[in-house]
């Protein structure tokens, strides 16, 4: 992994764009609601959340204000997202939407070998992203006693 100091301007500017690329094919690919992408610290940062909750979920992902007529905002707030909570839409979804948040991650590491660590270290979902398990053997989390533990892949 790079630190602060020894890094030249190119290895911040690949980091940065591997954060934009990723979160470009999450929300062309995904529909993935990808809010923000960024270089932080060395490592690339993409916030997201997976799931379609609304109609503007499909057409602006990752758009946190409505591109909708006022009208059309509340019909989608009120009825289409309670309609798409009824037919449990979310369920195949959210399945796809994590192979492709894993292929997007693929997709930079192969572009990016150079800044892998870079790359994995921050995810927001690593334990959707396959090959990262030599970046996760340190990471501790929290138990629901306040204990330190290992980190496990939960959600596979």
């Amino acid at each position: 992994m790079h630190y602060w100091g020894e890094w030249p301007d190119k290895l911040f500017m690949d980091v940065e764009m591997a954060a934009q690329e990723i979160g470009d094919y999450c929300r062309k690919w995904g529909r993935i609601q990808v809010t923000q992408t960024k270089e932080k610290y060395g490592t690339a940062r993409v916030y997201c959340h997976f799931g379609i909750h609304q109609l503007h979920s499909i057409t602006h992902p990752g758009y946190c204000y409505s591109r909708y007529p006022t009208w059309l905002w509340k019909f989608d707030c009120i009825y289409i997202s309670k309609f798409f909570e009824l037919i449990r839409l979310n369920i195949p979804i959210v399945g796809f939407q994590k192979y492709i948040y894993n292929k997007a991650y693929q997709n930079a590491i192969k572009k990016y070998p150079h800044i892998r660590e870079e790359i994995l270290s921050d995810a927001d979902w690593p334990e959707y992203i396959d090959g990262n398990e030599d970046i996760m053997v340190n990471w501790t989390t929290t138990d629901e006693n306040g204990n330190t533990v290992p980190w496990t892949k939960k959600g596979k």
